[in-house]
């Protein structure tokens, strides 16, 4: 009887929790997504002005990257041999450190994890939009700044061309 009592304690305090986090998703959806992505991408803006060092860093590491691959592969030559491997090594290192260099776009979201698990428990935003302007408002702001930067002192650097001849 005691049991019986308990487990249906359990349920009834289960089914308001379910109750009060289906009212939150109602209220979740109610709200536009364009509204929730203009708030939450002006506070993540702001977080990104205030904090110029993220940014600065980004540029700095890009410009030293680009004139250290255009130092090792300097006026490649266009031969058969030794030119397709040091291009194509070129090509690799290029690739690779640009796509290393995105590794630094997890550093904000490991701080922000703690705000983060708070305001969606709390319906302030859907996880969707979160991502959404994280991902709009790093790469434009910070990523692709410094990738342009890297590739044309690169580019411009090591002879690389479009054409074959």
């Amino acid at each position: 009887m005691n049991i019986n009592i308990n487990s249906s304690l359990k349920k009834l305090i289960c089914n308001a929790r379910m109750g009060k986090l289906r009212q939150k998703e109602r209220e979740v959806a109610a709200r536009a997504s364009a509204a929730e992505i203009y708030y939450v991408s002006q506070r993540t803006l702001r977080y990104t002005i205030r904090n110029p060092v993220l940014f600065l860093a980004q540029v700095v590491v890009a410009i030293v990257l680009g004139l250290v691959v255009g130092f090792v592969f300097n006026s490649l030559e266009k031969s058969i041999d030794p030119g397709i491997q040091n291009r194509l090594g070129a090509i690799f290192f290029m690739v690779v450190s640009q796509t290393l260099g995105t590794i630094t776009s997890l550093e904000p979201l490991i701080k922000k994890r703690v705000s983060y698990i708070h305001k969606t428990i709390s319906a302030y935003y859907r996880t969707t939009t979160f991502f959404i302007v994280k991902v709009i408002c790093d790469v434009l702001s910070m990523r692709i700044v410094s990738s342009i930067l890297f590739s044309l002192i690169a580019y411009c650097m090591t002879g690389l061309e479009q054409s074959a001849g």
